[in-house]
């Protein structure tokens, strides 16, 4: 019976993490566009040549406590919660 190739020692470790570049640029769209949704944040990616996924976004948002844009643009009606933060 012949032996079957074996790829797994070739196999690399997964998917690359995002950079600290890039996930810093998702966290200040967000904080500086409360509107704005996972959708818009990857749009303004793609045009500055950021290719992220919607689903990768969340997850960085996610991991750093900001909620997703409908309850992000709640709290204090207009622009007052951002001018009392600083």
């Amino acid at each position: 019976m012949p032996i079957k190739y074996d790829g797994s020692k070739k196999r690399g470790p997964g998917r690359p993490h995002i950079s600290e570049t890039i996930q810093e640029l998702v966290l200040k769209l967000a904080k500086e566009n409360p509107g704005w949704g996972y959708t818009r944040i990857k749009g303004a990616l793609k045009n500055l040549n950021f290719e992220v996924g919607r689903s990768t976004i969340a997850r960085i948002l996610s991991e750093n406590g900001i909620d997703p844009a409908p309850q992000r643009n709640k709290g204090m009606s207009g622009q007052w919660g951002t001018y009392l933060q600083k």
